[in-house]
This record gives structure tokens, sequence and C-alpha cells, in this order.
């Protein structure tokens, strides 16, 4: 049986404020040929379909496009939620779309929603596991034991009537690794001290595992354990790093595109193959200093493409950044990040992140855009508490991510109460 996994596609996404949505769909179009020319007999969605819980018009409108046209190719279609899904939302109307065999799980439940499929060997069960929590299984199983992400999905597996005899496909949406492999986390999918970790055994026994929410296109353990990765760079550290002063010039991309699986008998291996899908933007990360840089970018070929550049010895100037951007507007590209600071460490070696464009205090940004503009002035007393306050919401952001409703109520009606106090008044 063969199958088309792909994951991550973040429909609505805004990158350093572009909106992704043209280079979406042009994916999107692209992904529809490849299936009409390889006719897989399903295609499996790893999660993370939308960018946000509340999906904007345009990006529903993209998801009913692609999975209308799937079903017209007799394509079945297997979809999960992920972590920035709403899946109350998603799988609305899913009893009606499976009649059309586009089956969707928007939420964990004890009896996992599992389907079956045949192809000339026999049947194939697909199984949905939506982004889960571990109180949430807990209180699906009545099981106080149940503690961890490992924890809960062990527990959830061993819930159901899964026929080892028959083979298997699970789709999920986690954290799974083996330890001592490398850890190919990044871009918004991050966690803290291997929280949320899932050990991969706990899917021994399963033909192929289709895996969302990690970035990056890998294996896990064993080539039955899979990421599909995301269809677009989403973030620089996404995308291939190129060091300016060194000798050639555009570098090859990351592959990003689909992954083709191969279901044979049980027992046997499964086939693999990446089907790369070329981006209509493709996303460039270039670094060095800012003499190498202006050397390579006056030099380099590149056309319409997505360019984030990190100068490592010294802060641009924004007439220095208009420069670089429009030297690469010229070319139908996109200025789209410059990493503020200089990061090189002691030994020497680059290590600037430019998916870490805030690591200068918000407040000191601000400051100096404020007097770069106001010709040296400074700003306003109660403007610049209103900065400093909102800089402390940002670094405040991934804690309160830990809240629960009523405490997040809570929190925003102080913050509103602080922000009136500065602004001198209730309003």
């Amino acid at each position: 049986m063969k199958l088309f996994h792909i994951s991550d596609l973040h429909l609505g996404k805004t990158i350093y404020g572009k909106n992704m949505l043209e280079d979406q769909k042009d994916w999107v179009e692209k992904f529809l040929q490849k299936c009409e020319e390889e006719k897989p007999q399903a295609v499996l969605i790893a999660g993370d379909v939308y960018d946000s819980k509340i999906p904007k018009e345009d990006a529903t409108r993209l998801l009913d496009y692609l999975l209308t046209k799937l079903s017209d190719l007799g394509i079945a279609v297997f979809l999960i939620a992920g972590n920035h899904d709403n899946g109350t939302r998603l799988s609305f109307v899913s009893d009606l779309l499976a009649k059309q065999k586009v089956f969707i799980s928007g939420e964990v439940e004890k009896e996992l929603k599992h389907y079956t499929l045949e192809d000339n060997i026999g049947p194939v069960n697909f199984w949905l596991v939506p982004y889960l929590y571990p109180e949430i299984v807990q209180d699906l199983l009545e099981n106080e034991d149940i503690k961890t992400y490992e924890d809960a999905m062990r527990a959830l597996l061993n819930a159901q009537e899964i026929n080892y005899n028959e083979r298997n496909v699970i789709i999920a949406h986690q954290f799974i690794n083996k330890a001592g492999e490398p850890d190919h986390r990044g871009g918004s999918e991050t966690t803290v001290a291997g929280i949320g970790a899932v050990d991969y055994q706990v899917f021994d026994g399963i033909e192929y595992v289709a895996l969302g929410h990690i970035h990056s296109t890998y294996h896990v353990g064993r080539g039955g354990i899979r990421y599909a990765g995301t269809p677009l760079c989403y973030h620089f550290d996404e995308a291939k790093l190129e060091k300016a002063g060194e000798t050639g010039n555009i570098s090859e991309p990351k592959s990003k595109g689909i992954q083709e699986i191969i279901i044979n008998k049980k027992g046997e291996e499964i086939e693999h193959r990446d089907i790369p899908i070329t981006p209509l933007h493709r996303m460039r990360h270039i670094t060095g200093t800012k003499e190498e840089v202006y050397a390579f970018l006056s030099e380099d070929k590149g056309r319409n493409e997505y360019v984030g550049i990190a100068v490592t010895d010294q802060k641009l100037s924004f007439d220095e950044e208009d420069y670089l951007r429009g030297l690469l507007e010229n070319r139908g590209s996109m200025f789209v990040n410059v990493s503020p600071h200089i990061q090189t460490s002691e030994t020497g070696k680059d290590t600037t992140d430019t998916s870490k464009p805030n690591d200068i205090p918000l407040d000191t940004l601000f400051l100096d855009f404020y007097k770069e503009r106001k010709g040296g002035m400074n700003p306003k007393e109660d403007e610049y508490k209103l900065i400093q306050f909102l800089a402390e919401l940002v670094g405040r952001q991934d804690l309160e991510n830990d809240l629960d409703k009523d405490q997040k109520e809570e929190a925003a009606e102080e913050i509103i109460r602080k922000i009136n106090r500065i602004g001198g008044g209730e309003q």
C-alpha cells in the first residue's frame, strides 16, 4: 500500500510579518499534482493543519480545497489535530466527511478513531492519535498513575484492541525520541529539559508511525517511525546556514516535500522515498561580518527568495538594513529578518541564532529605534514605561502558557489594570 505522509502545514502562517498563504497555495497545487501522478491510496496529515486555533477564512478555504481535490482523486485522507489546532473545530462534520474517506480526529478519545483500508495483500488499520496531554488521558482512562506524556501514550495504546497480526499505521503528533539520537527540535516546536518526550519503543509492533510536531524530516529509532517535517521552511533554523565568508554560493535547501511510504507484507520492512517539492520562494539564512555579507550579496545570483541575515561583528543601522533590503528586492527577493546584535563566543565560533530575534531586551530595541527616528530624542516617560511593561509580558509568555483558564483571565485583568495605570487612567 502506497501512502503519502505530510504534516505541520500551518495554513495561514505568517513569518516575520510575511503571510505565507501564497506559498502554501503553490505548495498545495504541486502536492496535488504529485498525488495525481503517483496515485497513493491514502494521504496521512499528522497535525498542525492550521497555525492558529482560530484560523482565518482563507486558511480554512485552502484546507477545504485540498481535501476536496484529494476526495475527487479517490484518495483516502487521515487527518489529526496538532497542538496548534482547535480539535473541536477541525473535526466539524467529521462523520459526514468519513463517508467520503476523509477521516478526521480532533480530540483524544478513550477508544481511538481507527479505520481500515484494503490492498491486494489484505487489511491495513489506521489509528488516529491527536495531540495528547497526560491529564486528558488520565481522566479518560481513570488512571492516576499516568504522569508523563510517555505514560499517557503507552496507556492509551494498551487500551486499544490493536490486532498485531495485521498491519497497523499510527498517525500521531508528539515529540518522539530515542536516547542518544540528535535533538531535531526547533522553530516554534521546542520543549524544556525533555518535557513531553515519548520513547519510540512505545510503538513496537506497529508497521509505520506517521509523526508530526517537529519541523525536520527524519526517522526516530527505526525507519518505520518518521517525521514528515513542514512542507515549507517556516523558520530560519529550518533553512541551511550559509557562511558569507566561505567559498561557494547558493547552498542546497534542506529536504522539504512528501514522505512516500509503501507498506509491504506483515514483518517486511517498509519502503521509503523523499519526494521533494520546490517552494515558490526558497528561504536562506546567511551569516558573516558586515563586509562579508555585503560582498556575498553583491555577487550572489539568488532570485525570488526569503532571506535572513545575521551580521556577526556589528549592529546594522536602519539605513544599512534599507540598503540590503533594496538590493534583494531588485532581485525579486524579500529581506525577512536580520539578527539584531553580535553574538560571537570567546572561541570565535559564530553563535548567532536568527530564530531568536529578541535576544536584546525589547525595551532596549525600542529605545534604539525611537532615538534613530527622532534624531536622538528620548521617548516620554509614560511611553517608555509602557514599552518596559510589554517587554516584561513577552518574557512571561512561556510561563503563562502553563496557566489554567481562570488564572489566565485573572492575569489578563491585572495586565489591563497596569496598562491603565501607566496611561494615567481607566480606559
